[in-house]
């Protein structure tokens, strides 16, 4: 009787140990699989922050019309500020949050070439119309700039700023399609 007493015991030890052993691994998955949703609830909470943020700066690169406006991350907002840059030759649908991705890099280093060669406040328009010949208007320069595309910016205002300064005082039309060259043409 002694040999099957201990069978058992041995076998319900076995059955215990592995019942155990199974309830603590469902309780670390379940720990684990917890602390990984809070994670990702934070993450998705603070993405969403971010995002409502971006959307809801008021710093303005572009005006579209008379109360649509883009704003530094290429969301589309209401304004009503008519100082910044008026941006034609772009179709804006109503549903519309954001710029598409690729425009408005290009937009935005256009942008900062203006800023780094002091001409935002210069320019008064932009027109996007055709994307390999971007036209700028400056008034109080009484220049149109006809920049091609958006390529090689930097050296392009290189050209177009000398161009300015020297041609002083005249209006006309400046032409910096080509990297290599740009030149001047006085309206008459």
């Amino acid at each position: 009787m002694g040999k099957k007493t201990r069978k058992k015991s041995d076998l319900l030890t076995t059955l215990a140990v592995f019942t155990v052993s199974i309830f603590i691994i469902c309780i670390v998955i379940f720990g684990v699989t917890y602390i990984l949703n809070s994670i990702k609830i934070e993450k998705r909470t603070q993405q969403q922050s971010e995002q409502d943020i971006k959307k809801n700066n008021n710093v303005i690169l572009y005006r579209v019309n008379d109360n649509k406006s883009i704003n530094q991350y290429g969301y589309i907002i209401t304004s009503n500020d008519s100082s910044s840059i008026l941006l034609q030759g772009i179709t804006l649908s109503d549903s519309q949050e954001q710029v598409e991705a690729v425009l408005f890099e290009n937009l935005s280093k256009l942008y900062n070439v203006l800023k780094n060669n002091d001409m935002t406040n210069k320019v008064n328009r932009i027109d996007i119309t055709h994307i390999e010949n971007i036209v700028i208007y400056m008034d109080s320069e009484n220049k149109i700039i006809q920049i091609g595309n958006f390529k090689d910016l930097s050296t392009k205002f290189i050209f177009a700023k000398k161009i300015i300064e020297q041609e002083k005082g005249k209006k006309g039309t400046i032409y910096i399609n080509d990297t290599n060259r740009g030149y001047f043409r006085e309206d008459i």
